[in-house]
C-alpha cells in the first residue's frame, strides 16, 4: 500500500487537495432520537465548524498523508465554544464522484466549493 506524504510547511508544500476544499455538512439522529449537524468549511489553510446544538470551532487544518481517496487531516491551533481545545487528526475516505466524506462513522455531504473549486453539488 503506498502513501504519498503532503507537507504540512506553511507555504512550503503543496496546497490542501482541492477535492477536499468547501463545505461538508452531516445531520444525524443520535440513539437517544437528538438530532444533530454540524458543517465543516475547509480552506487552504483555515477551517471553521457550526452546528447545532449551536457550536463554533475554527483553526489550522492540513493534510499529512493520502493513501487512494483516504486524506490523514490534521486540525491545529483550535478553538472550540473560545476555549483551546487539543489538536486532532483523523482519515476520512470521499466517495468516488466527491460528494461525500466518511469521517470515522459519519458521512458529511459537500454543499459549496470553496474559490474556484467546482463541486459536483453545483453543477447545472
Amino acid at each position: 500500500m503506498a502513501s504519498a506524504i503532503v507537507s504540512t510547511t506553511s507555504g512550503c508544500g503543496p496546497a490542501v487537495p482541492a477535492e477536499l476544499l468547501g463545505t461538508w455538512t452531516a445531520r444525524e439522529v443520535s440513539p437517544s432520537g437528538t438530532v444533530w449537524s454540524l458543517s465543516y468549511e475547509l480552506d487552504e489553510k483555515r477551517y471553521s465548524v457550526s452546528g447545532n446544538p449551536p457550536t463554533e470551532e475554527g483553526g489550522l487544518f492540513s493534510v499529512d498523508e493520502q493513501d487512494c481517496r483516504r486524506y490523514h487531516l490534521v486540525f491545529t491551533e483550535r478553538v472550540a465554544n473560545g476555549e483551546l481545545a487539543p489538536d486532532i487528526n483523523v482519515w476520512v475516505e470521499l466517495s468516488r464522484d466527491g460528494t461525500r466524506m466518511t469521517w470515522e462513522d459519519h458521512v458529511y455531504h459537500r454543499v459549496g466549493a470553496t474559490r474556484g473549486t467546482s463541486s459536483p453539488a453545483q453543477s447545472p
